[in-house]
């Protein structure tokens, strides 16, 4: 719309201030055979010489063919023709018409269309466009020393499994150096009767030693329990482990609770908070208690 009024106010101001001439160069027009006649007509016509516009077309036009550019000189003559007749006319919508059969409008529209549809189809193909990723270039080229790579890559894998073996193995170690400690026996320690155990007790508890008297009661009451066939008796188990086969066992007296002395055990020669001849007399009452309950069964 902008095209076609920019081109009908151009018209109207030429055909407002040139002489009343475009009519008869139209007819000499319609009398010319070739489009060299014709541009030769134009430009020797002191009205159209005059016509900026006029002129300009016709050297935009001199790559057109020569049919197509004929056509387009009669048509932009005939135009302004018509205005000389009366430039402020009821014919102004024809006219607007004319404009736009003309060969030089069809061109360019049909030049803007063209380029409104590569433009579309150019936004489209960059919708799919593949995106090819640049090099790393801080990736270093060993060449034909590129097999090295996949070799590294499989001795770090194994460097890795090995190191997680180590902490496994560590921390098997450890939890087995662990268990040991809490054994109820060292490994170096003589095996004891229950007599004997019971002998070592009165022994450390009048050298004042009464961490490890608790010990050698709470070992008695255990082998009290073996000898009921309870619970057999491990040395390298612990106080827990030993409860758990104890309360376990079918043989086990009915209310009798060695959980509490087991406890007890475990703050006193682990937890080292012995508190003296008190803790021994104690463990003698619970070892007498233990020895009532499992004679009490069996009889």
């Amino acid at each position: 719309m902008a095209r076609l009024a920019s081109s009908f106010s151009l018209l109207l101001v030429v055909a407002a201030f040139a002489p009343a001439d475009f009519r008869t160069l139209s007819r000499r027009l319609e009398g010319a055979k070739t489009v060299e006649d014709a541009v030769r007509l134009v430009r020797s016509d002191p009205v159209a010489a005059k016509d900026g516009e006029l002129l300009r077309k016709l050297r935009e036009g001199e790559s057109l063919p020569a049919d197509r550019r004929f056509e387009q000189l009669k048509s932009e003559i005939g135009l302004r023709a018509r205005f000389e007749v009366d430039p402020l006319s009821t014919h102004a919508p024809a006219l607007a018409a004319e404009i736009k059969r003309s060969p030089m409008y069809r061109g360019l529209q049909e030049k803007q269309s063209a380029n409104w549809l590569a433009g579309a189809l150019e936004r489209f193909a960059k919708l799919f466009e593949f995106k090819k990723k640049p090099p790393n270039l801080n990736m270093p080229n060993f060449g034909p020393l590129d097999w090295i790579i996949p070799i590294m890559w499989t001795l770090l894998g194994f460097g890795v499994l090995f190191f997680l073996y180590l902490i496994a193995r560590q921390f098997a170690i450890n939890r087995s150096a662990k268990r040991k400690a809490r054994a109820m026996l060292e490994e170096e320690e003589p095996e004891r009767t229950l007599d004997e155990w019971l002998t070592m007790a009165d022994q450390l508890e009048a050298e004042g030693r009464h961490r490890e008297a608790v010990r050698c009661l709470y070992l008695a009451c255990l082998l009290r329990f073996d000898e009921a066939n309870v619970a057999r008796f491990e040395r390298s188990q612990t106080n827990w482990e030993h409860l758990r086969r104890i309360d376990a066992s079918p043989r086990k007296p009915a209310g009798l609770d060695f959980r509490t002395p087991t406890r007890a055990f475990d703050d006193i020669w682990y937890g080292m908070r012995c508190k003296g001849w008190e803790d021994v007399a104690e463990f003698r009452s619970c070892y007498l208690l233990v020895t009532g309950a499992l004679e009490a069964k069996a009889a």
